[in-house]
């Protein structure tokens, strides 16, 4: 899947001049109300190491770099998520690395109304022991209407921001229930939200 969607990324970029705009950055983010006693100091994300690595021009724009796009704005748009979400604490003992693998990138090279489907596997990993603490694939999808734009490719464009947004949005929802309900032992501590 991730071969499909670069192919018709590619095209997109083609008709569009080649000039990337994702906007994977999540609005809305607010502060959690807990905090996990663990210090997160490094963030990877990367797709999986069977994928074939193949480089297809179209114009100047190659296979490599538009998934090094993809992946460089996912990762940037990760942290910002997770330094507002304030989820962990730069003072605790242990430390751990997040390592985000995409799996499936599904874009359906042609269509009037553009859905766009999202699999990702979220890791939190203690850096010493390197035993997972936390292991969850997150699958969302997005739609965006004929009428959004008259262009394909913006259509396109907009469906992979917003489902690469709720993935996102949905990984920290959900690393902070399960923390939350089941480890209890990891949370440093319950605050306020004003």
């Amino acid at each position: 899947m991730i071969k499909n969607f670069l192919t018709t990324i590619s095209l997109m970029f083609f008709l569009s001049g080649c000039s990337p705009s994702f906007t994977f950055s999540t609005q809305d983010i607010t502060p959690s109300k807990q905090i996990i006693n663990l210090d997160l100091t490094e963030i990877t994300v990367t797709t999986p190491s069977e994928e074939p690595s193949k480089i297809i021009r179209i114009e100047d724009c190659s296979k490599e770099e538009i998934s090094s796009n993809v992946i460089l704005s996912w990762g940037v748009a990760l942290k910002d998520a997770l330094k507002k979400s304030e989820l962990f604490t730069k003072s605790a003992t242990k430390k751990v690395n997040l390592l985000v693998t995409i799996l499936e990138i599904d874009l359906p090279v042609f269509a009037a109304d553009v859905t766009t489907k999202v699999s990702s596997n979220y890791k939190l990993i203690d850096n010493l022991t390197k035993t997972i603490l936390y292991d969850d694939t997150v699958k969302t999808e997005a739609n965006v209407p004929w009428n959004y734009s008259f262009f394909g490719y913006k259509r396109g464009l907009e469906s992979i921001n917003l489902t690469v947004q709720k993935n996102i949005a949905t990984f920290i929802s959900n690393l902070q229930n399960h923390f939350t309900k089941n480890n209890l032992n990891y949370i440093l501590k319950s605050k306020k939200i004003n």
